[in-house]
């Protein structure tokens, strides 16, 4: 089970303390290392309202879809085990699997669920590929 802790890197608040393997949605399986650091989504304080995850101290239902995201849009891929066999993926990818884990959990409204959704199509690719 993978584990998450607040870091002190700036601008990215929470740390993998114990990494993990997670199933994606079409089946790969993927490992998120430990120390894998990640902003929990970048929010614009005018949309908090749409999502806030902010100020949670532990990893929960809320926070793994951006978890998996952030990971993914990191390293632009799926890192497959602990020696990093790397799956390239495109970016739609990133962004359908952070869709459908929020559509997991029962509190997420459709509406906002698509906004967030349409947000990162439009936005996204500004933080593709950046560590």
């Amino acid at each position: 089970m993978i584990t998450v802790g607040i870091s002190n890197v700036k601008n990215k608040p929470f740390i993998v303390t114990k990494g993990g393997y997670l199933t994606l949605s079409d089946g790969t399986r993927a490992y998120i290392p430990k120390d894998y650091v990640f902003d929990n989504g970048s929010i614009p304080k005018p949309l908090k309202w749409l999502y806030d995850t902010f100020g949670w101290k532990i990893l929960n239902y809320k926070q793994f879809p951006f978890l998996v995201h952030d990971y993914l849009y990191n390293y632009r891929g799926i890192r497959t085990g602990r020696k990093f066999q790397h799956l390239p993926i495109q970016r739609s990818f990133a962004d359908r699997e952070m869709k459908f884990l929020m559509s997991q959990n029962s509190e997420n409204t459709k509406l906002q669920i698509n906004l967030y959704y349409i947000f990162v199509r439009l936005f996204g690719w500004m933080f593709y590929g950046k560590i």
